[in-house]
């Protein structure tokens, strides 16, 4: 468990039976809400110490009680006099309690409420075993004059009693009050090395201004205690935690970078990259800021964009972390397409870079997503470099500087150079497991709507990737389990209706009958051309990627002297499953055999990906 989830877990157990105790002791429900809230940031203060001290239950009692005394907490006269909320039958015992020295009245809260023994409670209040007895005597004596029970059980019904009246009271959120000591230590540790220099600097001058005889005529050197005055609360997180132009400069220096807007805390409901909807990811976020930068004034002008949020615990933000990556690897309701995925180490707790291209008009162009994680703070980085020199390398350094501003304050890991980006296959939609995503098809200039795959069909009857060439029939051939989807551009008016994609994927009893029909289909390939005059074979290539191998064609069948059209198709297999993916471009739509060697690796990728699970 992290330094921060024990200090949580310990403020969800201990906040009530501390205000409990705490207003047994001061008789007001708001001091002694104050004064809880006050112990518990003391806490956060001390709690790589105090967190496994086996006598913090009696700590964050003393600084409770203690800050009920301090002026901004005292009352004008004891809340249970005039407080409606406080119970009638409430009133003669606080009464009584608040008539007691503070000592005797905590010996009573802890002997009959918290329920120590005698020698624990004495040593808890600082006083002898006979003290403690003498007081609790004494302490009984003016309860049973007010009327209250002071058998053992008694007493403590009416003290548990108490509790009613605090139903109401609001509860402070743990992150806050955590945050605030975290900053109250570090200002601290920052007045502290100040006071230490004054001290030394007017050590030196003193001594310098001194004569012989005057240093030897004084036996003791007096002992000069500074005051450190409090540091006053400040949150943590404020958009000044976002990146500045300075920081951003450095995905190109020759242009001249400017800030473009700063929203408000929860001000910007646009999303920072066009795959992840809704911001915040997270609805109980504490804070969400974006700021946003051009490299110019121009269209063509490099862009970025910062998002910054703030979860209340470091167990919330990982789940925003996981749901963002999820939502950027899917990419659900964008046009785009996923051409690198990369998992980071050196950068925070957990980060990851995806690399996408985007139609823009009549462009295709790349952008750069920083994804990051530290304590309780997820970023997002959105860069659009419009010209060449602006390097992934550079977006990962942009990112290892925005966690390290954040990461002390977020209770995180900060970055540790050397960084290193791992090339992985992207998450997956597990609703389609095994199969192409719509992130991983190609993209066209002037084709702006996104791909669209239609459900997995599981009543295959005839393999829809099979061309007249390959003639790859799945079950003819011993495939005991075949199922398809097709991918089409629906909304584009631009494409014809043969433009589109499928995938068909066959699961064989052994891997020498996948083997066997891969031989098959091969030796079908390689004679078609004698078979179907009109079809041609213009391109073959092999794929070998880990457990996957196949070959890649480009087919093209003249439909007349003046007409034909060109199939792209990859055949792979892994272990005992096939997979047949086909392409049905339309000029000047298409992409080039290397491009779609490429794809036919990803499908072979996310093959291996959905055996896995």
């Amino acid at each position: 468990m992290s330094r921060a989830d024990s200090y949580g877990a310990y403020y969800r157990d201990f906040r009530a039976p501390l205000l409990h105790q705490t207003y047994a002791y001061c008789g007001n429900t708001e001091v002694a809400q104050r004064s809880v809230s006050d112990a518990f940031v003391a806490a956060g203060h001390h709690w790589r110490k105090l967190e496994l001290r086996p006598d913090r239950d009696a700590w964050m009692r003393e600084q409770a009680f203690r800050a009920t005394g301090r002026a901004q907490n005292r009352a004008r006269r004891p809340w249970y006099v005039s407080a409606k909320i406080t119970a009638e039958t409430h009133r003669p015992l606080l009464g009584v309690l608040d008539r007691l020295e503070p000592t005797d009245r905590t010996l009573v809260i802890l002997a009959y409420l918290v329920g120590l023994d005698l020698a624990s409670a004495a040593r808890e209040a600082g006083v002898t075993d006979s003290a403690a007895r003498t007081s609790l005597e004494s302490s009984l004596g003016k309860l049973a004059v007010a009327g209250i029970a002071t058998t053992w059980a008694g007493l403590h019904a009416a003290l548990n009693n108490l509790h009613a009246d605090l139903a109401d009271e609001p509860v402070d959120r743990a992150s806050r009050l955590r945050r605030e000591g975290n900053r109250r230590r570090r200002s601290h540790l920052l007045l502290a090395g100040v006071s230490v220099l004054a001290l030394a600097v007017g050590a030196g001058a003193l001594t310098a201004a001194q004569s012989p005889a005057q240093s030897s005529a004084t036996d003791e050197t007096p002992t000069l205690t500074p005051a450190t005055p409090t540091a006053p609360a400040q949150e943590p997180f404020t958009a000044d935690s976002l990146a500045t132009v300075s920081d951003v400069r450095i995905l190109d220096k020759g242009s001249h970078w400017s800030t473009v807007i700063t929203s408000s805390d929860f001000g910007d409901d646009q999303p920072v990259s066009e795959c992840v909807t809704d911001p915040p990811s997270e609805k109980r976020a504490d804070h969400y800021w974006v700021r946003r930068f051009s490299a110019g004034k121009g269209s063509d002008a490099a862009q970025a964009a910062q998002s910054l949020e703030v979860a209340p615990s470091a167990n919330i933000a990982t789940a925003t972390y996981n749901r963002l990556a999820s939502s950027l690897s899917t990419c659900p309701a964008a046009s785009r397409q996923l051409v690198d995925y990369r998992k980071v180490t050196g950068v925070g707790d957990q980060a990851s870079m995806f690399t996408f291209r985007y139609v823009d008009g009549d462009h295709v162009r790349d952008e750069m997503v920083f994804l990051s994680r530290t304590g309780m703070v997820v970023q997002t980085w959105l860069v659009r470099p419009q010209a060449d020199d602006v390097r992934s390398r550079l977006v990962l350094k942009l990112g290892g500087t925005s966690v390290d501003s954040v990461c002390d304050d977020a209770e995180g890991t900060c970055s540790t150079s050397p960084y290193e980006a791992i090339e992985q296959v992207p998450p997956a939609d597990e609703s389609a497991d095994g199969y192409l995503q719509t992130v991983d098809l190609p993209l066209f200039a002037g084709i702006e709507p996104p791909w669209f795959a239609t459900p997995i069909d599981t009543t295959v009857a005839k393999n829809p990737s099979a061309t007249t060439c390959d003639d790859a029939n799945f079950k003819a051939e011993g495939a005991t389990h075949v199922t398809s989807r097709t991918y089409v551009v629906p909304e584009s008016k631009e494409l014809p209706p043969i433009f589109g994609m499928s995938e068909t994927i066959g699961t064989f009893p052994s891997v020498n009958s996948a083997r066997a029909f891969m031989t098959t289909v091969y030796r079908t390939v390689g004679k078609c051309e004698d078979k179907e005059p009109n079809l041609k074979v213009q391109h073959e290539d092999k794929v070998h990627l880990g457990q996957a191998n196949g070959r890649v064609w480009q087919i093209k069948s003249a439909a007349s002297q003046s007409t034909s059209f060109v199939y792209r198709v990859g055949l792979l297999r892994v272990g005992d499953t096939v997979a047949e993916v086909t392409f049905t471009p339309s000029d000047p739509y298409d992409v080039d055999d290397a491009t779609y060697v490429r794809l036919t690796e990803r499908a072979a990728q996310r093959l291996i990906q959905g055996q896995a699970r």
